[in-house]
């Protein structure tokens, strides 16, 4: 009937540009390789926004303000072998730090890219 069900998976990233260049996080070969947006899933009591901070704090070390961040866009994909999973992208206008890889065992280094010239290993949630 088109209802969501209980097991779908909620997962946030976070749009940050500084300098007309946004910033993407080189994947181990074991997380699929390739680069995506920082974020991740939300945990059960989290509100999305409350979740993407703390994704942002734990992958790249700097602090964000839930109530900042701004949801630009949602995309629900189904898969045979998974759940069904939705994303949240938000636009994180403001930070406080400077942003550096916090878990080397997931990520191999953070690089900000033009946004005429991302890479082509792009992780998308472009829908």
């Amino acid at each position: 009937m088109g209802m969501l069900n209980d097991s779908i998976d909620i997962l946030v990233r976070g749009i940050l540009i500084q300098n007309g260049k946004v910033l993407l996080l080189k994947r181990t070969p074991e997380k699929g390789g390739g680069f995506n947006l920082v974020g991740g899933h939300v945990e059960k009591g989290e509100s999305p926004a409350v979740g993407l901070a703390r994704e942002i704090e734990e992958e790249i070390g700097v602090k964000v303000e839930s109530s900042e961040v701004e949801l630009i866009r949602v995309v629900y994909r189904t898969k045979e072998t998974s759940s069904p999973k939705l994303h949240l992208v938000f636009w994180v206008s403001n930070w406080i730090g400077e942003p550096r890889n916090m878990e080397p065992r997931k990520c191999l280094g953070l690089q900000w890219f033009a946004l005429d010239e991302l890479p082509f290993e792009l992780a998308t949630v472009a829908g």
